[in-house]
């Protein structure tokens, strides 16, 4: 299975650039951690709606046992999570411990969730380089 996901969905990347005065650090950022080796992060995209309806983040246990994670949405954490389908339709809310999400999953199961950072999510369009957006298509 991991390998059909990995064949009709390869990885997309671009480097991220900016000037001195950036609201982001120079040296590292990182938009999503996830502190477990047997946890996969396997997708995080803005919510199909739009990203004003949050972030959606996939997460794969590989392991051959059930592990706990915690995802967290740094500096801010996160303000609300949803469990979700992975069309994105909501099942219900997701436990969140000063703004972390902290779950469990079933050996090899996947799980989508509905993630809406604190202070919400600010990304207008005009910020993201046309010439960046057509290297990504």
């Amino acid at each position: 299975m991991r390998f059909a996901l990995e064949h009709q969905n390869p990885l997309v990347a671009a480097p991220v650039t900016g000037a001195a005065s950036a609201p982001l650090p120079a040296t590292t950022w990182s938009l999503l951690t996830l502190p477990s080796n047997d946890v996969l992060l396997w997708a995080l995209k803005p919510a199909e709606e739009g990203i004003g309806r949050g972030v959606i983040a996939r997460v794969w246990n590989l392991a051959e046992a059930p592990r706990s994670f915690t995802l967290e949405l740094p500096p801010t954490g996160i303000a609300a999570a949803q469990r979700a389908t992975h069309i994105e339709t909501d099942l219900g809310a997701a436990a969140l411990a000063g703004g972390v999400l902290g779950e469990s999953l079933a050996r090899q199961q996947l799980a989508t969730f509905r993630l809406t950072p604190q202070g919400g999510i600010a990304m207008p369009a005009d910020t993201i380089p046309p010439a960046a957006i057509r290297d990504l298509q």
